[in-house]
């Protein structure tokens, strides 16, 4: 199987208020519906597998919000998740179809987590709630979901094609459920 590696908290953004999002360089890929993960976007040093808590990796995702910042309608400036893949950190012993199907659902499990935080700090916006330390809170609560949801699909499957596939559905609903908070690039 594989291992990931979420990123919940990097202080400094890749874009803020004003600034020009960036959707793909060199070195990391914002997630989008349009733009699924090719193997070679695992430009890390690619590990032998190895087994970790009785589970081979064999390809390693490191994904997961870059948080900048945005104006909120009351003029506030606010945190904006923004899911990113981390090409130089993620790598592949394999160029299996299978795999690269399990390493794009890891992508989009952490998208909506992603989500989630960006409906949880609207909520917060709403009640106008400003403090630092609810947006950490909440940030903390759902990195912990998300890596939980992360381990559960790894230990669920064997790389059952029908198992990844009903994930796949499972994930793709979700997705759809926080439709209204998918980041949409202008």
């Amino acid at each position: 199987m594989k291992k990931i590696i979420l990123i919940i908290s990097i202080a400094i953004g890749f874009a803020s208020f004003g600034q020009e999002t960036i959707v793909e360089n060199d070195t990391i890929i914002l997630w989008s519906k349009t733009r699924p993960l090719v193997w070679a976007d695992f430009k890390g040093k690619t590990k032998l597998a190895k087994k970790e808590n009785g589970i081979y990796t064999g390809a390693l995702t490191v994904a997961g919000p870059v948080f900048v910042h945005q104006m909120d309608k009351n003029g506030n400036m606010v945190p904006y998740p923004l899911t990113y893949f981390f090409k130089s950190l993620s790598s592949s012993i394999s160029n299996d179809k299978l795999l690269l199907f399990h390493e794009q659902i890891h992508f989009d499990i952490a998208e909506v987590y992603t989500r989630k935080l960006r409906k949880s700090y609207m909520e917060l916006i709403e009640d106008k709630i400003y403090e630092s330390s609810a947006y950490s809170d909440l940030s903390n609560k759902i990195a912990q979901k998300c890596a939980e949801l992360q381990s559960e699909f790894d230990k669920e499957l064997s790389f059952s094609k029908t198992t990844q596939e009903e994930w796949r559905k499972r994930i793709d609903k979700e997705l759809e459920e926080l439709k209204e908070y998918e980041y949409l690039p202008e």
